[in-house]
């Protein structure tokens, strides 16, 4: 049974945006983890500065995956991935029988 997953990525907004994003997409690609729908937020300002940088472009994926070890890498990659100030990776609640 597949696990659905939220990850919400910072990207630095002084770095080519397709180039991180792209970074991204093919780490989750090369871990077989299905991408489901891609939202990008755009450029928006920081609660608190992050590396210096008081913006950061927000996007948003949900994923899903049956294997949690290739979370924890996707995880791993994301720390590695130049560009990527910050990121979120949760897994989603299973809906209940009513339906919320």
């Amino acid at each position: 049974m597949n696990q659905q997953y939220e990850l919400l990525a910072v990207i630095d907004p002084d770095m080519d945006e397709a180039t991180v994003t792209s970074s991204v997409e093919k780490a989750i690609s090369e871990l077989k983890i299905t991408q489901g729908k891609k939202d990008v937020w755009g450029l928006r300002t920081l609660a608190y500065p992050i590396n210096s940088k008081n913006r950061g472009r927000y996007i948003l994926y949900e994923l899903s995956t049956s294997e949690g070890a290739s979370i924890q890498e996707l995880n791993r990659e994301l720390l590695i991935i130049d560009g990527v100030i910050r990121f979120n990776l949760v897994k989603q609640a299973k809906k209940g029988k009513g339906g919320k």
